[in-house]
């Protein structure tokens, strides 16, 4: 397995987080009501984080502020929406929930926007070709991804095939030392022949 994690932010030249298979097997977005606010103080829309490929609205995960609504869409599909909790909501006891989770796996895609949540079932993970966001450093703190692929060709034996192995082994092993045993150095002479 191999892990790819972080946010790019505009501030700085953006980097490509080269995936194959594009589709991850695993996938993690967290972003914190901070952030949220960040972006809704922000003019126009902002996006807060988008990781698909040259369009925004392609099969990855794309969250975007505007006007002070949180719309969250997976794979080009509206999943969630609503407003951006003000100061204070998440950070002391008994406040409302804010901010948002995604995440995905083989059995579906999970999302928590402000404690409700949203379950697609069966929906493919997102697929990530980058992490940007259009916050700066500063109000990106707390903006986190996590990207798991698999490599197909990474695996292990399972205990049958060691033992399979070991006796092809001890077979190739045997079949010699009866060639050599049956056959020795003197075979020439016991058969009355020259080699050659």
């Amino acid at each position: 397995d191999r892990d790819v994690t972080g946010v790019q932010t505009c501030a700085l030249p953006i980097s490509t987080a080269v995936l194959a298979p594009y589709r991850p097997a695993m996938l993690t977005v967290t972003v914190p009501c901070p952030v949220l606010r960040a972006a809704a103080a922000r003019p126009g829309p902002s996006t807060v984080l988008a990781t698909g490929g040259s369009t925004d609205t392609g099969a990855g995960v794309l969250v975007r502020v505007d006007t002070g609504r949180v719309v969250v869409l997976v794979n080009a599909r509206l999943v969630a929406e609503g407003p951006v909790p003000g100061d204070g909501a998440g950070t002391r006891a008994g406040a409302e929930p804010c901010g948002l989770d995604v995440f995905a796996d083989q059995h579906g895609v999970h999302v928590s926007l402000n404690g409700t949540a949203h379950d697609l079932a069966g929906e493919p993970v997102p697929e990530v070709a980058a992490f940007r966001t259009d916050l700066d450093p500063a109000s990106a703190v707390g903006l986190a991804a996590s990207a798991r692929t698999v490599n197909p060709f990474d695996t292990s034996p399972t205990a049958l095939k060691k033992v399979l192995v070991a006796l092809q082994l001890l077979a190739a092993a045997t079949a010699l030392w009866l060639l050599v045993r049956w056959y020795g150095p003197g075979l020439p002479e016991r058969a009355g022949v020259g080699l050659w």
